[in-house]
């Protein structure tokens, strides 16, 4: 899951992707589509839809459709603080605490690069992060 704080086109994502990430070969999966192509995997690609209006505070998500989770992981991180920077955004993203594997109230949060350790707790009440620090 990457939050973002603006709705972006996934035209506009596809040319991101392409031209920070072109290690991969990126596609978009319209959710909406009947075009079957779209939804299969490629050698070496990384697909991705968007669900729009998830909620007031952060109005997209972005879903990378890697079947390695360590690879989502890793790209989560990267794309959230390159997109974050670039285009000056809140992004948030999934986080397992290392040192509270079990606490499923954690998330990260990059503010124009700068990355924090937020409680997703009261999330669902009040579409609201507690920052609780800096991350390195």
């Amino acid at each position: 899951m990457i939050l973002v704080n603006k709705k972006l086109s996934p035209e506009a994502l596809l040319r991101f992707f392409e031209n920070n990430f072109s290690e991969k070969d990126w596609f978009y999966i319209n959710m909406y589509s009947d075009d079957e192509n779209s939804m299969h995997p490629k050698p070496n690609g990384m697909g991705f839809y968007l669900v729009t209006d998830f909620s007031n505070a952060y109005p997209l998500e972005i879903v990378l459709t890697e079947t390695n989770e360590a690879v989502v992981k890793y790209y989560q991180q990267k794309i959230a603080k390159v997109l974050s920077e670039t285009l000056r955004l809140k992004i948030v993203i999934d986080f397992v605490h290392p040192e509270k594997p079990d606490d499923p109230y954690y998330s990260l949060l990059y503010d124009q690069g700068n990355c924090f350790l937020v409680d997703d707790s009261e999330w669902e009440q009040k579409e609201a992060f507690i920052i609780l620090g800096p991350w390195p």
